[in-house]
């Protein structure tokens, strides 16, 4: 159900400051080659080169726009899956109140846990990142959502009962979970493209090292700098990308919304 991999695991600053040493070791070593290539060759030049590397950033922020658009999609969606969702919930809480008893009752209770346990998924997810326990608060949701529905389906075998309405806004519950697992799992950047992603990065900065290192020298700062905004840049896109956003917050409010109406509902 969820991609369980090591990204996914780890904390955000952690893959932020991999990818910032990994970068500055690309930038390091194109500088030694640029360094080795011109003691071997006194003549050369970085007139080739710099076409090179104006064709290598050409293509790299081609592609980080591109990801970076995807990711950002991700995130919108996210935020209407989790409106949908909490209005379904209210909705199914509302046709639960004119089932018979006691189908009434613990169709109450067991939205009320559904809801709490929604809001704690998601608000959890955002702070461990642990990808094994999501997967359990799912399955979790899921026998809920089972047990409702056999509670209306009990319910609809009552001469005079409103069980359809009740079963149908469950079923509803039910869609939008399963788009939202769909959008934070299945909808997500293909691995490809973040190989092509972390590749077109390392060339980019090792390049820019390799044509200092054949003019001799370069600026340390400037290299720290550009690498930082790229580490940036990507780090950003993973954690878009990410099914529990850690820096860009999804908000919940509506699914607080849902609690305190629920708790104050009287009918």
């Amino acid at each position: 159900m969820l991609n369980d991999n090591l990204l996914d695991n780890s904390p955000g600053w952690l893959i932020f400051f991999g990818m910032l040493i990994l970068m500055i070791v690309g930038n390091y070593y194109g500088y030694k080659l640029g360094i080795w290539h011109k003691k071997r060759m006194p003549e050369a030049n970085d007139t080739s080169n710099g076409e090179l590397m104006g064709a290598i950033f050409g293509v790299l922020g081609f592609t980080l726009a591109f990801l970076f658009g995807m990711s950002l999609t991700r995130m919108e969606h996210k935020k209407e899956i989790v409106m949908e969702e909490a209005s379904a919930i209210l909705t199914a809480y509302e046709n639960a109140q004119f089932l018979p008893e006691p189908h009434k009752s613990q169709t109450s209770r067991m939205i009320r846990d559904y809801a709490g346990l929604r809001y704690e998924l998601a608000t959890k997810a955002r702070e461990e990142r642990n990808m094994q326990s999501l997967q359990e608060g799912i399955l979790l949701c899921e026998r809920i959502q089972d047990s409702l529905l056999r509670e209306g389906m009990a319910a609809s075998k009552i001469p005079d009962s409103e069980a359809s309405s009740f079963i149908q806004s469950v079923s509803s519950i039910i869609d939008v979970n399963m788009r939202r697992i769909h959008n934070a799992t299945g909808d997500r950047i293909p691995r490809s493209l973040k190989i092509l992603m972390y590749v077109m990065s390392l060339l980019g900065l090792a390049a820019i090292g390799y044509s200092s290192g054949l003019k001799g020298g370069r600026s340390l700062v400037a290299n720290f700098i550009l690498v930082i905004v790229f580490a940036t840049i990507i780090g950003i896109i993973l954690d878009m990308d990410h099914p529990a956003n850690s820096l860009f917050k999804i908000s919940q409010q509506p699914m607080k919304d849902v609690l305190r109406r629920i708790g104050t509902m009287r009918l």
